[in-house]
């Protein structure tokens, strides 16, 4: 993996699903890696479709050790850069922390963008 780019971490900002159901980021799918990209020294952009702080899902509210070990990711998510704005910034792969069907989605998406298809290009959900 090439290092000079950044690894994009690609999260939702959705915070609704159907009938007004609440929803968000499944925070541990997102910290735990985050921190472990970071402890390796593994430079990251955080991205969200819309930007900005990201809904954390009512279900993955962390307990007080958690916060306390998450601090570092859970303010990594305060402030997103807007995807459309870094779309065609170079990275060296890309991270979806969520279930497999937007995983899917957002992937087909990532390549079908002219900058992203091609040799060398890694994603992980």
């Amino acid at each position: 993996m090439n290092l000079d780019k950044p690894l994009l971490i690609l999260v939702t900002s959705a915070s609704q699903m159907g009938q007004g159901q609440q929803t968000g980021l499944w925070l541990e799918e997102f910290a735990v890696p985050y921190l472990l990209f970071r402890e390796n020294n593994i430079p990251v952009v955080v991205a969200s479709p819309k930007g900005g702080k990201i809904p954390v899902d009512p279900n993955s509210v962390p307990d007080d050790s958690e916060k306390e070990a998450w601090a570092d990711a859970i303010a990594a998510l305060q402030d997103t850069r807007e995807l459309e704005a870094v779309w065609e910034d170079g990275y060296c792969g890309v991270f979806v922390p969520v279930a497999m069907a937007p995983c899917s989605i957002c992937l087909t998406t990532l390549w079908w963008r002219p900058s992203w298809s091609g040799p060398g290009h890694r994603a992980a959900c």
